[in-house]
């Protein structure tokens, strides 16, 4: 705050306030890149490289690459859509909105499928691996079977998941890159001493390349369409593309960037899993023998516990896979729910988790299903043919989309249209009928779920479908642009008792600065729950706003107001304070907070130490606030505290109110109150206006008590925001936080901007003493 800053006018009209609804764009690149390389790298590469082994002999090789050139072709047009037209739906969205219908809702009826299905067979691997941990263990299960008791512990895996999905934890974030992290790690680790493997024995490891295509083309064609789920998990990116920072640079970089890690990954985990086996029998058809433990057989062979790492590796992935699976699929099925397609029951949120947990519970009985009715290989087959016809759907979609909405900005264009989205098509179709002769249960499937999508769609979906389309239409289309001017201020609102002492308080140091206050709602929802789905509180946050809009009338001052949608409260202010330029942030306190980890609490601790703008928190008693006629700032080292004496003297000149700094000596100083007066002033040296009477000389052995009795005389006590490093505040605690708590007065933290290297600086090492 600086009331020497270019002002705007004050005879600008005030009243007008538009509400703009926002979506929070929280992720970053490497986040959304590692979600990428997460979803591929998932239970496919070690569940199926066994059984597409022995399918295609070395000609696995040939595979991975082939479906790496078949990939990219769908993956442009990802990139394309996604940069352009982000949505929490994804391909169910475009193909929805391009084609007519029913193929919308064909496209999301396969896409929920093909979810269930790919969670299955994530299931059921962790259900072998599992098993194979309890043999090692020597514990044996009476009665059941193998096969039975690898399918029971997947039922357990995916209940256990249902359930954690339903209380919206979730793998995303920095867990989810580092769980990805830790799986690109074990497989280097098993691509080295596969190597070593190999470079021990050259001459036999490389006969065993030799015939190259033992089963022919065709096996090789047979082990693309059964591995082409492991390639499939780009798709993930875009479905987050509500949330992504830049969306329509970064979709498109961490699509093509997650395909230039995994791709590589998979040709090398064939080659050494090809060439480094010791075997009496061709290493494919050994590895084909050991189906979805293949690559922990092999593991077995190259290092010490390799079986054992290569175990922690298919859990973790198994794990994560199927988090990530359940998520999709419930969002899918939400989505649908949610636009008509499917019953409303689908569309229901959790009133306390605000999770979308009938579209989770339905989804995890349709996963279960699967996972009990067929075999790993039909399950693997079924889920590759539904993606692969989905996708086929996003590349018809792309080219009307194209023909249709010439003039849309678009963040990424494919080249060589529309020849590319063209032979993604043909790819597509071709593949998914030949996986017929692979594996023609899993087409039955296939086959049944489509006509049962499409007598759904003619005998409920049809009508329901249209009418809430014209419905969301009709929503977008009301949101309006807010107002701006040059000083600008923000207050994020939440509880409606706070709004009246807030904007009293905030309305005076605006209308001096002579600038505009947007007032920020933000309706904080689970990791588990789509963007979208934060549309339905809208209402809630409305009335909120409106009566803040209401308080803010008479104090003739420019508002605009927005509701922004969020994972996370605390960054959803930040990130508005940095892409709103705002120069000054106000923010409430309620006097406690119940995690003693934290300072003011979980939401304002990090928005103090990140915002950047200058930051004001105020705490008043019983949510009144009088008026403001004498200011109490107590001080220590002046040279340390004169940015929030200048803040102190800007509040003190909006108000029209006296300012007091108070400071207190050890009572074994020697020092004259007289001349350290005389002393602060020269330092001063005449900053902010402050006069030798306007300064308070205490001695005292206690502080924080001192403080807090003299604040009973004033209207307003200011106090710094810590600058001590984080990690003395968290074993030390903070007096600041003590003084704010249980003062009479009302109280405000200020903290003054200083520039992003400062606030890291003073985050990590602490490069202030603490102003009391």
């Amino acid at each position: 705050m600086n009331d020497q800053e270019n002002p705007v006018s004050k005879n600008t009209p005030a009243s007008s306030a538009s509400t703009k609804v926002e979506l929070s764009q929280e992720m970053s690149l490497f986040s959304i890149t590692m979600i990428g390389v997460g979803a591929m790298i998932g239970a496919g590469i070690f569940v199926l490289t066994g059984l597409a082994a022995g399918a295609a002999g070395p000609g696995l090789i040939l595979s991975f690459l082939l479906n790496g050139i078949v990939t990219i072709f769908t993956a442009m047009v990802y990139a394309e859509l996604g940069s352009t037209f982000p949505s929490a739906g994804g391909g169910y969205v475009w193909v929805r909105d391009s084609l007519p219908q029913p193929s919308g809702f064909i496209g999301g009826w396969m896409d929920w499928f093909a979810h269930a299905v790919a969670c299955s067979l994530y299931a059921l691997g962790f259900g072998a691996y599992s098993y194979l941990v309890i043999k090692m263990l020597n514990i044996n299960i009476p009665v059941i079977s193998e096969e039975f008791a690898s399918k029971l512990l997947g039922v357990i895996i995916i209940l256990i998941f249902t359930y954690i999905n339903y209380r919206g934890a979730s793998e995303a974030g920095l867990a989810g890159s580092i769980v990805t992290i830790l799986k690109i790690i074990i497989l280097a680790v098993f691509i080295i001493a596969g190597f070593v493997s190999i470079l021990k024995n050259p001459t036999t490891s490389l006969s065993h390349f030799r015939p190259f295509m033992p089963e022919g083309f065709t096996g090789v064609l047979f082990a693309m369409g059964l591995t082409f789920i492991a390639f499939e998990g780009y798709e993930i990116i875009v479905q987050a593309g509500e949330e992504v920072k830049n969306p329509r640079k970064n979709i498109p970089r961490a699509i093509f960037t997650s395909l230039l890690i995994v791709v590589p990954i998979y040709i090398l985990i064939a080659f050494v899993g090809i060439g480094g086996i010791d075997s009496q029998e061709p290493t494919w058809q050994f590895l084909g023998k050991y189906k979805e433990l293949a690559m922990v057989e092999a593991a077995r062979q190259f290092f010490p516990y390799g079986e054992f790492v290569l175990l922690i590796g298919g859990l973790l992935s198994t794990m994560s896979a199927l988090n990530a699976t359940i998520y999709s699929s419930s969002r899918v099925s939400f989505s649908m729910g949610r636009d008509g397609s499917l019953p409303k029951i689908f569309a229901k949120i959790h009133k306390k988790r605000r999770t979308p947990f009938m579209a989770t519970l339905i989804s995890a009985l349709l996963i279960i299903a699967m996972a009990l009715a067929l075999p790993i290989h039909d399950v693997a087959s079924a889920a590759d043919i539904m993606f692969l016809l989905l996708f086929l759907m996003v590349n018809m979609a792309a080219i009307n989309l194209r023909r249709t909405n010439p003039s849309q900005k678009r963040g990424y264009i494919m080249p060589w249209f529309p020849y590319v989205p063209i032979l993604g098509i043909i790819t597509k179709l071709f593949l998914a009928i030949f996986m017929f002769g692979y594996s023609p249960v899993a087409w039955y499937t296939t086959i049944i779920w489509i006509i049962g999508g499409v007598i759904f769609y003619y005998a409920y979906a049809k009508e329901r479908y249209s009418e809430k389309v014209e419905e969301i239409v009709k929503t977008v289309h009301e949101e309006k642009e807010v107002v701006t001017k040059e000083f600008k201020a923000m207050l994020p609102i939440a509880n409606p008792e706070s709004i009246k002492p807030l904007i009293k308080f905030a309305a005076p140091i605006v209308n001096y600065n002579n600038g505009q206050l947007t007032l920020l709602n933000v309706i904080d929802i689970p990791a588990l729950l789509p963007m979208g789905g934060g549309r339905k509180y809208i209402k809630k946050s409305r009335p909120i706003i409106e009566k803040a809009i209401s308080v803010s009338e008479k104090y003739d001052i420019p508002i605009n107001s927005i509701i922004k949608i969020s994972h996370r409260t605390e960054k959803a202010i930040t990130d508005t304070v940095k892409n709103k330029k705002i120069d000054l942030l106000f923010l409430g306190w309620r006097g406690y907070t119940r995690k003693s980890d934290y300072i003011f609490g979980s939401v304002i601790d990090p928005i103090i130490a990140n915002a950047e703008c200058d930051t004001m928190v105020l705490k008043v008693r019983k949510n009144k606030l009088g008026k403001i006629k004498n200011i109490l700032l107590p001080v220590s080292d002046i040279r340390n505290t004169r940015l929030s004496i200048d803040m102190s003297a800007n509040i003190a000149r909006a108000f029209n109110a006296k300012l007091h700094l108070l400071h207190i000596m050890p009572l074994r100083s020697t020092n004259k109150s007289e001349s350290l007066k005389k002393k602060i002033i020269n330092r001063l040296n005449g900053f902010s206006g402050i006069e030798k009477e306007n300064i308070i000389i205490e001695k005292s052995s206690n502080i924080v008590e001192t403080i807090l009795d003299y604040s009973k005389k004033y209207d307003l006590l200011v106090l710094n925001t810590p600058r001590e490093s984080i990690f003395k505040m968290f074993f030390v605690g903070n007096k600041v936080q003590y003084i704010a708590k249980n003062s009479s007065s009302a109280v405000l933290l200020v903290k003054k901007y200083e520039g992003r290297l400062k606030t890291l600086l003073q985050k990590i090492f602490g490069t202030r003493k603490i102003d009391l």
